[in-house]
């Protein structure tokens, strides 16, 4: 599996994902992603400020599964302790 990602200069994310089977040549556009990998045989991405995972089939994802929402977290600048 290979991910690439292209700048697009209308998204609001600037990036584009794509994962693309080696193999087979199938390809599994997803533009809201905001990063994805591997992590062993499932695939982990974020998406709107959620942690999501799947397995891969043959015909693209398997059900979803929601790993985390992050959404209600927000930035507190914190001064180094040193």
């Amino acid at each position: 599996m290979h991910k690439s990602a292209a700048l697009q200069a209308k998204a609001a994310t600037g990036m584009n994902m794509s994962l693309i089977q080696a193999q087979s040549n199938f390809c599994l556009k997803q533009p809201g992603w905001e990063w994805a990998d591997l992590d062993g045989t499932r695939l982990v991405w974020a998406e709107s400020g959620c942690l999501w995972t799947a397995s891969l089939t043959d015909s693209g994802l398997a059900e979803p599964r929601l790993l985390h929402d992050f959404n209600h977290m927000t930035f507190e600048r914190r001064t180094a302790p040193y």
